[in-house]
């Protein structure tokens, strides 16, 4: 069968429903295409023991909390989609977050007097320095010079302090060190700015957003096919042309925007080496998820995040082997400030390994080292928290780089995207736009901001 509309759009994660609406508001056939029969992709959700059980995979908090301005952030995705801040019901911490190195342990929270004081007390001769990146940060931008420079290098601008330099780095490439080594520092402050400057919070589960977003496009007209998986996108000379599906459909389109990322969507293209258009990533991540029958306080956990890294000088590496780490991270969902506890107490620790090092094993050998790294972190939060009763534990349960392959099918089980950025969203092929992690967009907001900036710049205003 084939079809005709004006924009297709593969992936129903965040950046293609963030895209979808947008482009609903000016077009009049928009369609969202999902391979799976869940929205979100890796920030997706599922059930176990009835439909009260609901626990969100890939969640952990909701950068740019504050909606204040309308150019930025979670106030430019609203204004641009339509769709009242209030209406997301984001809750902010109740307790303060940490970064802990073996030297250090900082806190921080929505006010950033918080990590202020704590950069006070460890690093006194560092904070007229912090205090002058503070006052810059907003300034920055995604350029030529700041994508051309490291973290590390545009950070030694304003701070001396080896030590404190890791510190500002750890959180940001847990939340977004999209390559190993140095990610660039335009990235860099976007994220820290999401993070520390626009605050955390957090819904009751990711479902509630991904209803809100898909009612929203729904009601400006638009059309959404679950368990649609494109099986190639065809062109015409350099112009995009259709993606043919799985069953053998067409859908003929003057754009298309992908969410499935920059090599995986070149692998996709008719005649094209996907390899050429990006680089793909290795960093994946392990992740245990375990609910508690009582709220989280109550074992003495008083801290909503966590990053936390082994190393005593900050280096984005990860691990040779399946049953260590380098960095984790942590949340706790029911510390955030939700009018009542949530039916689930949900803590989730997490670290980042390479996915190449668990895509190949046999069944029983995948199994034997799930059970090993589980057992790995379980142990890491009972030393954290030793009040914490994990035997009282009402579900357990371990995601790994098999499994973000499995919903995402991302190369290697990658979490952050590919090496390399399109940071406009083009690609080698005419009215073929990347949103999501390969255009930078970094955490839900950063994948809804994607979305909406791409349809934006590179086909409303066109």
């Amino acid at each position: 069968m084939n079809q005709k509309v004006d924009t297709v759009v593969i992936g129903a994660g965040f950046s293609g429903l963030s895209a979808g609406i947008r482009l609903a508001q000016f077009q009049d056939s928009v369609l969202i295409l999902e391979a799976h029969s869940v929205p979100g992709g890796l920030n997706s959700y599922y059930f176990r023991g009835g439909k009260h059980n609901l626990y969100s995979s890939g969640l952990h908090t909701v950068t740019n909390f504050n909606a204040r301005n309308r150019k930025w952030g979670f106030g430019l995705i609203c204004r641009n989609l339509g769709v009242d801040p209030d209406a997301f019901d984001l809750r902010p911490p109740k307790y303060p977050s940490r970064i802990i190195t073996p030297d250090h342990d900082l806190l921080f929270d929505n006010d950033i007097e918080e990590l202020k004081a704590a950069i006070a007390q460890d690093f006194p001769s560092e904070v007229d320095n912090f205090g002058k990146f503070l006052a810059d940060l907003p300034k920055m931008r995604m350029n030529a010079e700041s994508i051309g420079m490291t973290s590390t290098e545009g950070l030694a601008k304003y701070c001396k302090n080896k030590a404190l330099i890791g510190l500002l780095e750890l959180p940001v490439y847990i939340y977004g060190g999209y390559r190993l080594g140095k990610i660039d520092f335009g990235t860099f402050c976007t994220v820290f700015r999401s993070i520390f400057l626009e605050g955390c919070g957090s819904p009751a589960n990711v479902k509630y957003i991904l209803d809100l977003l898909l009612k929203r496009f729904k009601e400006l007209g638009g059309k959404l096919k679950m368990r649609c998986p494109v099986r190639r996108i065809r062109t015409q000379g350099e112009q995009f042309a259709a993606v043919e599906l799985e069953n053998g459909d067409i859908i003929e389109a003057k754009y298309c925007i992908s969410s499935a990322g920059l090599v995986e969507t070149g692998h996709l293209v008719e005649g094209a080496q996907g390899a050429e258009w990006g680089e793909a990533s290795d960093i994946s991540v392990f992740e245990t998820l375990v609910n508690m029958p009582k709220p989280l306080d109550e074992y003495g956990i008083r801290n909503t995040l966590f990053m936390i890294s082994n190393q005593a000088q900050f280096e984005w590496l990860l691990p040779d082997d399946r049953r260590s780490f380098h960095h984790l991270t942590l949340s706790a969902l029911d510390n955030y400030a939700f009018s009542e506890n949530p039916h689930l107490h949900v803590l989730k620790i997490g670290c980042y390994h390479r996915g190449q090092l668990w895509l190949n094993l046999s069944e029983s050998e995948y199994l034997a080292e799930k059970s090993a790294m589980e057992a790995v972190l379980l142990g890491e939060l009972k030393r954290l928290f030793p009040n914490l009763e994990l035997n009282a534990a009402t579900f357990t349960e371990s995601l790994t780089p098999h499994t973000v392959k499995r919903y995402t099918h991302h190369a290697n089980g990658s979490i952050y995207g590919g090496q390399k950025k399109t940071f406009d969203g083009s690609t080698p092929v005419k009215n073929l736009f990347i949103v999501g992690n390969d255009q930078g967009g970094i955490g839900i907001m950063g994948t809804l901001t994607s979305g909406i900036v791409v349809a934006n710049y590179q086909i409303i205003l066109r």
